[in-house]
């Protein structure tokens, strides 16, 4: 058995689509979205790849390059508006100049790459924030949309009606089956036939014969 087939077999059945009824489907849509925009509401990245880890990985870095002996430049509350490509040859510049073991400067270059990297997958995951946003309230309004028009239209044009035919059925149903129930009801007793006569009764019918 192929690795494919293996797969399908271990996921769990996809349910067939309602294309029976527009109504339904439309019903069904709105419930779907409603549904992926808490998913994508709730949906939340690792500590690790956010934009405050980052930051904290950049106070460490500037204790250590102070520490080392050089002085660079103070850090702001909020860097969301300070280009990491400045603040990186900043760091560079001075992890070059400082007088400490080889071992240790290359330590400082390497954190300083890595914080460069996470502020610029932190600043991507900020600028797709909007786009997010935007599309939790489009899933959000389409979805109740979907879900209140598709519903009303699936009860008012299709699903009353074939609950009043059941309904009917049912009725028709319980109807015969008080009409069978009264006509058992009304039958006369079942008699049975005698096999053997009295001796009076034979008597009676077999009169004596005067000779």
């Amino acid at each position: 058995m192929t690795a494919r087939i293996a797969l399908q077999y271990a996921m769990w059945p996809i349910p067939p689509l309602p294309t029976d009824n527009l109504y339904k489907l439309l019903t069904f849509m709105g419930l779907a979205m409603y549904i992926s925009a808490f998913y994508i509401l709730y949906d939340t990245k690792p500590y690790e790849e956010t934009g405050q880890f980052a930051y904290s990985r950049i106070v460490i870095l500037q204790n250590r390059i102070e520490d080392a002996g050089a002085k660079p430049k103070p850090l702001d509350d909020n860097l969301s508006k300070e280009s990491p490509y400045d603040r990186y040859r900043e760091y560079r510049e001075l992890i070059h100049g400082l007088r400490i073991d080889p071992q240790q400067i290359q330590q400082l270059r390497d954190m300083n790459e890595q914080v460069l990297t996470m502020r610029l997958k932190a600043r991507s995951y900020g600028d797709g924030l909007d786009f997010r946003h935007d599309n939790i309230r489009i899933l959000l309004f389409g979805g109740a949309v979907l879900m209140t028009l598709g519903g009303a239209w699936w009860y008012f044009a299709y699903q009353r009606h074939q609950d009043f035919l059941v309904k009917l059925s049912a009725t028709e149903a319980y109807q015969r089956l008080l009409l069978t129930h009264a006509e058992a009801s009304q039958k006369p007793p079942f008699k049975t036939k005698k096999t053997r006569k009295s001796v009076t009764q034979v008597a009676e019918d077999n009169p004596p014969v005067n000779k």
